[in-house]
């Protein structure tokens, strides 16, 4: 498909963790086509490079362009919803109680900010949030923020803040579990050392309520949801094309 969109002066790079690894590859995909004016590094970005530096700036924007275009003429459909009904209680009530469990010890304290919109609420109202929420994020870069996948709690009309702490609870205890697995997954596959970070989730998403990003202070907590934001805008126009 990139090919097809970009034509024969581009190159695309499997993924590789960021470090000299990636570096060889790139060196390597390089050496076999030196005509080429752009790199695709999948997972990372695009990469246009020319004598000069309005040049490699008028290719970024042509290739950009063209993806654009390509991306209009694909068939879309919407994201299936679940139903849509209004809970008993309100964020300002359920904050607490996310807050309250978020903390592994008593010196741990957590931010956590509320946010709800028509496009946010969309990603995480969609029947499959499970599946295309849990993939990773839109960028590696953005897992130093809001960690690799979400926790996502879907309350039953009609229950109450008792039955949603319980749920709640359950949650992020899972989460926790799911979190350390993947950490012991992946710190297998390099070399050096790897100390695992704290196991608290950095975003939840309630259904037909809203996001709740999380963070050490008021700044973070609002970076991991704009963050969340810009993943959900991203994933939604995935997932109305293929899959994400």
């Amino acid at each position: 498909f990139c090919k097809e969109i970009f034509g024969n002066k581009v190159s695309i790079v499997p993924y590789v963790m960021p470090g000299f690894g990636l570096a060889k590859k790139i060196n390597e995909v390089y050496s076999k086509n030196p005509n080429i004016n752009c790199l695709i590094l999948l997972n990372h970005g695009i990469f246009t490079f020319a004598n000069d530096a309005k040049k490699s700036y008028d290719l970024m924007i042509k290739y950009v362009s063209d993806a654009e275009k390509a991306i209009k003429k694909l068939k879309s459909k919407k994201i299936k919803q679940i139903k849509s009904y209004k809970t008993k209680f309100e964020p300002h009530e359920i904050a607490p109680i996310l807050r309250g469990l978020l903390s592994e010890n008593k010196d741990q304290k957590f931010i956590v900010n509320y946010r709800s919109n028509k496009n946010l609420n969309y990603f995480i109202n969609g029947k499959n949030i499970k599946n295309y929420s849990t993939k990773g994020t839109a960028t590696p870069d953005h897992v130093i923020r809001v960690k690799p996948f979400p926790v996502i709690i879907t309350p039953k009309q009609n229950s109450t803040i008792e039955d949603f702490k319980i749920l709640a609870e359950k949650a992020i205890r899972d989460y926790r579990r799911k979190y350390i697995k993947y950490f012991n997954n992946n710190k297998k596959k390099v070399k050096e050392k790897k100390t695992m970070l704290d196991t608290s989730p950095r975003v939840i998403l309630v259904q037909n309520v809203g996001l709740f990003s999380v963070g050490n202070n008021l700044s973070a907590s609002k970076i991991a949801g704009d963050l969340t934001e810009t993943n959900a805008r991203v994933i939604s126009s995935v997932e109305e094309t293929s899959k994400y």
